[in-house]
């Protein structure tokens, strides 16, 4: 960032604690950690306010982050399967506050959860492809009834806000909302096959960026499901969930 003269820009970068971690300022050893294992910036920077590794596992309440610690130290199979089982569960969370529940999801949910006893099977692939098809087909829904809820808004009347246009309307911005947390759903489930299926190839990095991907899934459904005032509430329920399944990874 530069000032208009050209002259760089001497404001501190801050952290998710507010404190400096640059310009001089010693960033805490949690932080190192993190930067040594390639932890991408917003991990690192929640960690600015603690000594020790643990604390931050112990406190953080970004269950993303968590996820991606313990899956990138998650170098075999055995302690992949374990990471795999967490982001099932949280899975399943998300499917469990659907407004309205698909089949499919539901079968792909219960397979989820047994995951490590499935991977490499074909059983693996089945329902992972059943987690897909409910995701693609909610996902036409949702642009589907965006659309309809879109055209139904411009054409009503904003002086009668009981109008029959616009109650339209709103039916069709809460059946988007449905559909829409019903893909984030089912997209969690994919992404947790996905790391199931490469719990044995991926490399750590590559194999955390999926896991976290997953778990953002969930989060965002129960988001959909409870709204953005739950935030802070859901995302501690779920930190402590990831904190019930894993224990903070040994370092080095």
């Amino acid at each position: 960032m530069t000032h208009k003269s050209g002259e760089p820009s001497r404001r501190p970068v801050t952290g998710c604690s507010g404190g400096a971690i640059s310009n001089g300022q010693r960033s805490s050893a949690a932080e190192r950690l993190l930067e040594t294992i390639g932890a991408p910036r917003p991990i690192v920077c929640s960690a600015h306010a603690y000594t020790e590794i643990d604390t931050w596992w112990s406190l953080c309440q970004v269950p993303e982050h968590l996820v991606w610690f313990a899956s990138r130290l998650s170098a075999a199979a055995p302690s992949r399967h374990d990471v795999v089982q967490c982001v099932a569960v949280l899975s399943a969370r998300a499917a469990e506050q659907l407004d309205q529940a698909d089949p499919r999801l539901t079968a792909a949910v219960s397979g989820a959860l047994a995951w490590p006893a499935l991977v490499g099977g074909a059983d693996l692939t089945s329902v992972t492809g059943l987690a897909f098809r409910a995701a693609s087909d909610a996902g036409a829904t949702a642009e589907g009834e965006a659309a309809r809820a879109g055209r139904l808004f411009a054409g009503a009347s904003h002086h009668r806000l009981a109008s029959s246009g616009m109650a339209r309307a709103i039916i069709a911005h809460h059946r988007w909302r449905s559909a829409r947390q019903l893909q984030l759903a089912a997209m969690a489930v994919v992404e947790t096959g996905l790391a199931a299926a490469r719990a044995d190839s991926d490399e750590p990095i590559q194999w955390a960026v999926g896991t976290t991907r997953a778990t953002g899934y969930a989060l965002q459904a129960m988001l959909m499901s409870e709204g953005a005032r739950a935030e802070c509430r859901i995302r501690r329920r779920c930190a402590d969930i990831v904190r019930g399944h894993l224990a903070c990874p040994a370092v080095g």
